[in-house]
């Protein structure tokens, strides 16, 4: 069972999606700041696009979310639920898709969230 279950279990959040973010999405919601990497930033604002969609679903009764890596089935690793020391499946070195957080279409780095539905009482 997920520690996201374990968290919330009256709302029943169920795994949407697999995000693969920039450098800026992940220091941002990670605490570090305001999200720049100290190399120039990026394109888009951190996180515009949960931001947005959790604007929508605002008043529909449900919500968007999300949380650091990967769901243990989605690993390629074999990784078991122990430490993650030998575990890169949840970092890409060099990526040319646009980041699915904030839009960017700069190339590099992309760190692996689960964004999750869930729905209100």
């Amino acid at each position: 069972m997920s520690k996201y279950y374990a968290k919330y279990p009256l709302s029943q959040p169920k795994p949407l999606d697999d995000w693969w973010v920039c450098d800026c999405c992940l220091f941002a919601r990670e605490g570090d700041g305001d999200g720049c990497d100290g190399n120039g930033g990026c394109a888009g604002k951190p996180w515009a696009r949960l931001i947005a969609g959790q604007a929508e679903s605002r008043d529909s009764g449900h919500e968007y979310t999300v949380t650091y890596g990967l769901l243990a089935e989605e690993h390629s690793c074999g990784w078991d639920g122990g430490p993650k020391d030998d575990c890169d499946c949840e970092r890409r070195d060099f990526v040319t898709r646009s980041c699915d957080g904030c839009g960017s279409p700069e190339h590099g780095t992309r760190h692996a969230y689960t964004l999750w539905f869930e729905q209100k009482n």
